[in-house]
């Protein structure tokens, strides 16, 4: 057995391993958008009209992984000859002889032995076959261990020394784990750290006992058990152990069924009282129940745990059964949870659709919105709701955030509360009604798409290829184009670029240096969401001046500012086969040199489009037609010879340059399905910066 203080040395040493940590490894995955609709790897559309995946009721979880250290012994030993060429056999021999046979004969070292008449004994062994003389070392090592002779080396010279019973325990390896290769290497005996994850260890002490002739003692205080013996029984008591610390649903089934119209403990009551009427019981202590049903009552659901899938089985039978609505039910309050959507969206789809069939029926119907706003909007109108509240003083901000933001919608036979700050749904009708509805919420309450939009804006100068536009460049060339569903665009062209990206597109424009990418985002846009990027700078621009009556001369500007720069507004809407239909609005506008007189602000250059056009996943979409034209005088001269009236017309020369140029953007939406292609999306981000490094 074990004194305190051994247990507490044992007991530091396993709780200073607790604290070590394994860094983890940073691993980027490869991403699935490179090469465009064309590719191998591009999404199949037909994915968009299959049913969305029913969530797994569990999930696997990475097993927690205690870090493992071992304290070994301090003494180190030389390493002899691995070669077997040595044979090791003694009869009857004292002990004493068999020191000297060993070191002296066999390994040809020099060794102090402080004999001790007292404690002399006879040594018999035979190894049949040849041995090295690193493994005569370890056996002599293991022989003096078990006879409490301790080997201590020292500049070339092996001591050897007889000790007390409490001097054994000092040098013996300590190990901490659950699986054999964490107990530490050597032949002595040794202590064994065993951390429990399910069990009791004073319960499992007893069993060890039984089955095992290592010593056990169980450290409570940090649920363990500490082993003390040879290698051999060590490793035999820690597979009991792996036996026995299970939890106690090991090997027992698990199911989670949600309900609607019953409570969980009305539910648990209904179906036990079934159970045990046709024969299953459920009372016992731990595994020898047949099931149990755990209430969740904040999920409004149960979970069920038993041994026979068949008793499972039968009580997912009668929670069909049972969990329905009343015939002759009086209206009640029901709730819904969404998992994908904003309640506020879906109670909108929910309160048009009643509102349409009161409508039909003749049914007066009400909608309101308790917070002070319209509960039917656009996607544009609730974008803007939006940046209206955020750019609200910090005060109305607080007030509101105090507010609890619900809207409702009222008929003569049902009330839907959305409460957008706990996202749900609360409806107030007959329980045979709300099952109606169920089902279409179910499918409303789908995983939002979301768009991938890889944007290039670049300006080509129209010389030499170019001279036409870069229209007539593209289609006077050996490219293959396609549609863009064009919508109201006059003042440009469209085209999607079948089977290839917008690097093609690029690589296709690029020639002699006659393109300028002037940016390049990347936007995920949710479907029907509006995203917008500014990448530029305000210009300050004078709107009005007024003059005070009493001091004329004293002008008072208005001023305000414009934003310049690369001006990016996409909204996109994805159909049930996959098609991307966008609207684009795009501005290119910077200041001038040039001002107006008597106006003190510059002239600002502005390019735009805004356009609707349609395309594939994957595809290309190119507009341009926005061609500029900038003419410049350039003056050259000799310097003073140039400055001489009329003579100096000579030694002057002038040029006129006219520089014509036309802004294409490029786009290509790709549809995100799945959430692994966030992921993979991830992933494309993270090999562009691969050359970055992670501090």
């Amino acid at each position: 057995m074990f004194n305190h203080r051994d247990v507490s040395l044992l007991a530091s040493v396993f709780a200073l391993s607790a604290c070590m940590s394994t860094p983890n490894e940073m691993s980027v995955q490869k991403s699935v958008f490179e090469g465009g609709a064309s590719s191998p790897q591009a999404i199949d559309l037909n994915t968009l009209n299959k049913e969305v995946p029913k969530m797994e009721q569990y999930q696997s979880l990475e097993s927690i992984q205690s870090d493992i250290s071992a304290v070994a012994s301090s003494q180190s030993y030389p390493q002899f000859s691995k070669q077997a060429n040595l044979n090791f056999a003694a009869k009857n021999m004292p002990i004493s002889e068999f020191v000297n046979y060993a070191f002296s004969s066999l390994l040809n070292t020099n060794y102090l032995y402080n004999k001790d008449e007292s404690k002399q004994t006879n040594v018999t062994l035979n190894l049949n076959e040849k041995v090295s003389q690193q493994q005569v070392f370890d056996v002599v090592k293991q022989t003096l261990a078990d006879r409490n002779i301790a080997i201590k080396y020292n500049d070339g010279l092996f001591y050897l020394f007889h000790l007390d019973k409490q001097a054994v325990k000092k040098d013996y390896a300590i190990g901490l784990g659950r699986d054999v290769s964490d107990i530490p290497a050597g032949g002595e005996k040794v202590y064994q750290i065993v951390p429990l994850k399910f069990v009791n260890g004073r319960d499992l002490q007893t069993i060890l006992m039984d089955l095992t002739s290592a010593n056990s003692r169980a450290y409570n205080r940090a649920n363990a058990v500490i082993l003390h013996g040879v290698p051999t029984e060590v490793a035999r008591a820690m597979g009991i152990i792996r036996l026995l610390d299970v939890p106690a649903a090991n090997g027992r089934h698990i199911a989670m069924r949600k309900l609607t119209y019953l409570s969980p403990e009305e539910f648990k009551k209904t179906v036990s009282e079934i159970l045990t009427t046709e024969g299953f019981s459920g009372e016992g202590a731990g595994n020898t129940k047949l099931y149990n049903i755990a209430l969740m009552d904040r999920l409004k659901a149960v979970i069920i745990h038993s041994s026979e899938k068949t008793i499972v089985e039968r009580i997912k039978y009668w929670a069909d059964k049972l969990d329905i609505p009343e015939a002759a039910a009086e209206k009640s309050y029901l709730s819904y949870f969404p998992q994908y959507t904003r309640a506020t969206e879906l109670s909108e789809a929910i309160g048009q659709l009643i509102s349409a069939e009161a409508s039909v029926k003749g049914i007066n119907s009400n909608s309101s919105n308790l917070s002070g706003g319209t509960q039917f909007q656009s996607a544009s109108q609730r974008n803007q709701a939006r940046n209206s509240r955020a750019s609200g003083s910090s005060n109305n901000s607080n007030q509101r955030s105090k507010q609890q933001e619900v809207s409702s919608t009222i008929v003569n036979d049902m009330a839907v509360v959305a409460d957008d700050k706990r996202n749900a749904l609360i409806f107030y009708t007959e329980p045979a009604r709300y099952q109606a509805l169920l089902p279409i919420i179910k499918q409303l309450d789908r995983p939002p798409l979301q768009v991938l939009l890889e944007t290039r804006i670049v300006e080509v100068t129209l010389t030499e290829e170019f001279k036409h536009g870069v229209e007539w460049f593209v289609e006077n060339g050996n490219y293959s184009l396609g549609t863009a569903g064009l919508g109201s665009n006059p003042a440009g062209i469209a085209w999607a670029l079948s089977g290839a990206n917008y690097n093609v597109a690029i690589s296709m424009l690029e020639t002699d240096n006659q393109v300028e990418i002037l940016s390049s985002p990347r936007l995920v846009v949710r479907d029907g969401e509006s995203a917008n990027i500014n990448v530029g700078s305000e210009i300050p621009i004078v709107v009005g001046q007024t003059n005070s009556i009493e001091n004329p001369d004293n002008i008072q500007q208005q001023i305000q500012y414009r934003n310049t720069g690369v001006i990016l507004n996409v909204t996109p809407n994805i159909n049930a086969q996959g098609l991307v239909s966008l609207e684009v609005s795009q501005e290119v506008s910077e200041a001038g040199e040039d001002k107006i007189p008597g106006i003190n602000s510059p002239i600002i250059l502005n390019r735009s489009i805004k356009t609707f056009v349609s395309a594939k996943s994957g595809q290309t979409i190119v507009l341009g037609g926005l061609i500029s034209e900038n003419n410049s005088n350039n003056e050259s001269k000799v310097p003073f010879l140039g400055d001489i009236p009329i003579l100096g017309n000579l030694f002057v020369k002038g040029s006129d340059s006219k520089v014509r140029t036309e802004l294409v953007i490029l786009i290509t939406p790709k549809v995100l399905y799945q959430e692994g292609d966030i992921a993979e999306l991830k992933g494309l981000f993270n090999d562009e910066f691969e050359f970055l490094s992670v501090q």
